[in-house]
């Protein structure tokens, strides 16, 4: 009886946070996805799933999916005619379980006590339940990474399936390379548990190694080959643009860019998390387990990694919660450890209580502030394809549309189109970095109509008025987040 009642307060915790985003979601009259790069997930997956390959919105084949598996799981979506944003969020949904399910297993091996605060936190801590609702693979690469923690990096003394049978070893080395289909920034991860387990596993039999490596190697190398047939570079095309996009921001100081995600990131109760971190930390150096402090090393690397290359911290720090995992189940097992030394201590002992309630009133306070966000940008990203399916439904089938943001254009609007963006087209890299300005770059293409925030291009764009007939007025945006369609060619003083 008590673990049927267990199961049901986890499936409680499970689904508070989607239904309070969801709710609030439909009471505001939206239904859609928060970021507009879900819908490129979802027109790769429709061409997919029609037996047109990589082509995006009836285009040559392209390297612009950035998540090449997620964009994989999305395809049934359109062999069972499910809606796409109903089938993305219950994978989400589940995705948001097993990740919170493998940091409680990582950090129950060593703390049963600590492992249950680490998976209260792992479903209601809103970042990872806006993630899971977002349409995008950041959820699928957190439960990625928290079931590497848990097979590579356990808390106590050793890992207990290195005497597996060969194809279960094989298998774990395929989990240890194939996060890369995921997110290429896998390959810091994967390069951590590679020298962990050949160190571990010194009197292992070479041939138990060799397995484990065979299977690490061909999900990596098989990802190199298949972008490189895409595009003939190892990586898809959002590494070179997003890092053209951004590189005046790598011109402030290192030490501010380090600080930078940590504002976002710790707005909710992972700000109490972090402060057992420490904790965590010394008591395993303590204990000299030092397998276990990889995860935190792997958190450093991946924080640098970006302050150094894509120092971008917009839409909720969406790059750097995948190290959500790692500092909650840290944060959990700190708190547990201080927890039990401090019993005897009586202001110990209420300090501690104190701030293990503020982080569960933190979760609930911050699951509706986020729910409110998430309905904001829902609201914002619904409006791109409202902008869309005005084009599709009021313009003649050959007009071609220049757009920074092409997912739900290439969704929804079923016209050709120049990527400003980069995402399908590495042409547009000298537009993102400066080199050109959107006039110069317009006229080298056969675009007729441009879809765009004015945000994007606000020097040029203030010199154009938009397209006669397209909707203005009914948008509660700022005009400068609101999407509009303009006419270059005509509605432009350049």
């Amino acid at each position: 009886m008590k673990r049927i009642v267990a199961w049901l307060g986890v499936f409680a915790l499970l689904a508070a946070g989607p239904v309070v985003f969801l709710v609030l979601e439909r009471a505001s009259g939206q239904s859609g996805f928060p970021l507009d790069d879900a819908w490129i997930h979802q027109t790769y997956a429709r061409s997919l799933a029609a037996g047109r390959g990589w082509s995006y919105a009836g285009g040559p084949a392209t390297a612009g999916s950035t998540s090449p598996l997620w964009t994989i799981l999305q395809v049934p979506a359109f062999w069972l005619r499910i809606p796409p944003v109903a089938w993305s969020s219950a994978l989400g949904i589940g995705l948001l379980f097993v990740n919170a399910a493998w940091v409680r297993r990582w950090i129950g091996r060593a703390d049963p006590e600590a492992s249950r605060y680490a998976l209260f936190l792992g479903l209601v801590e809103w970042h990872l339940v806006w993630a899971a609702l977002s349409g995008m693979e950041t959820i699928l690469y957190c439960a990625w990474i928290s079931a590497a923690v848990f097979f590579f990096f356990p808390l106590n003394s050793d890992i207990r399936w290195k005497d597996a049978p060969f194809p279960a070893i094989f298998l774990l080395g395929l989990l240890g390379g194939g996060g890369i289909w995921i997110r290429p920034e896998a390959v810091l991860l994967t390069g951590m548990i590679l020298p962990t387990i050949v160190l571990r596993w010194k009197t292992i039999a070479t041939g138990r190694r060799g397995i484990f490596l065979l299977g690490m190697i061909i999900p990596v190398a098989a990802y190199f080959l298949f972008q490189f047939s895409l595009s003939g570079r190892l990586l898809p095309n959002t590494f070179f643009v997003k890092s053209a996009e951004y590189s005046a921001l790598t011109s402030i100081s290192i030490f501010v860019r380090l600080l930078q995600p940590w504002p976002a990131l710790l707005a909710g109760p992972a700000a109490i998390a972090v402060l057992f971190v420490p904790a965590a930390v010394a008591a395993l150096l303590r204990e000299r387990r030092w397998t276990a402090l990889v995860p935190a090393v792997w958190a450093a690397v991946h924080l640098a990694v970006y302050a150094v290359q894509l120092p971008a911290t917009y839409q909720h720090g969406r790059y750097f919660l995948p190290l959500l995992p790692v500092l909650i189940g840290y944060g959990a097992y700190g708190y547990a450890v201080l927890r039990r030394r401090g019993e005897t201590l009586l202001p110990a002992r209420i300090v501690l209580r104190a701030l293990g309630v503020s982080a569960a009133a933190l979760a609930a306070v911050f699951l509706w502030i986020g729910a409110r966000q998430f309905v904001r940008d829902v609201q914002t990203i619904e409006e791109i394809v409202a902008a869309s399916k005005w084009i599709r439904d009021n313009t003649p089938a050959d007009t071609v549309v220049a757009a920074h943001d092409i997912g739900a254009l290439g969704f929804w609007g079923e016209r050709r189109i120049v990527d400003l963006g980069g995402v399908t087209d590495l042409s547009a890299i000298p537009l993102l970095n400066g080199g050109v300005s959107l006039p110069e770059f317009l006229r080298r293409t056969t675009a007729d109509l441009i879809m765009s925030m004015p945000v994007f291009y606000h020097d040029d764009l203030d010199d154009c008025v938009t397209v006669p007939g397209f909707p203005r007025g009914v948008s509660t945006l700022d005009e400068d987040y609101q999407t509009l369609v303009y006419d270059w060619r005509t509605g432009c003083t350049w």
